[in-house]
């Protein structure tokens, strides 16, 4: 019987955050390694959300139904068409805070 680990020589990817919304984190990617293809398994979790996601590499993904004024971790993995995984990058991004619309009515005491 022959068994092989999930993890390989698969690199882990290099991610950065490029935007934080209020509801939606884009994040960016450096793929160096084009000889070989990929997807992308990002897993995000807060103290009351989780979710995940599997998309074909690219520079830039974007991660949307997040909850306003919330810190997420992100776990970022590379998975090879052998099923092979890179180990989880991980990092933490706050979503903005939800803005309140204050009336434009002026108010006059007499």
């Amino acid at each position: 019987m022959h068994f092989s680990s999930l993890i390989t020589d698969v690199s882990p990817p290099d991610v950065t955050v490029l935007s934080a919304g209020q509801e939606t984190v884009c994040l960016g990617l450096q793929l160096t390694d084009h000889s070989v293809s990929f997807k992308l398994q990002i897993d995000y979790f807060s103290d009351s959300h989780a979710d995940s996601l599997i998309t074909e590499a690219s520079n830039s993904v974007q991660v949307e139904g997040l909850k306003p004024g919330t810190e997420y971790t992100f776990s970022i993995r590379k998975i090879a068409q052998n099923g092979n995984q890179s180990k989880a990058t991980l990092l933490s991004v706050f979503t903005g805070k939800s803005e309140k619309h204050i009336n434009d009515q002026n108010f006059f005491m007499t």
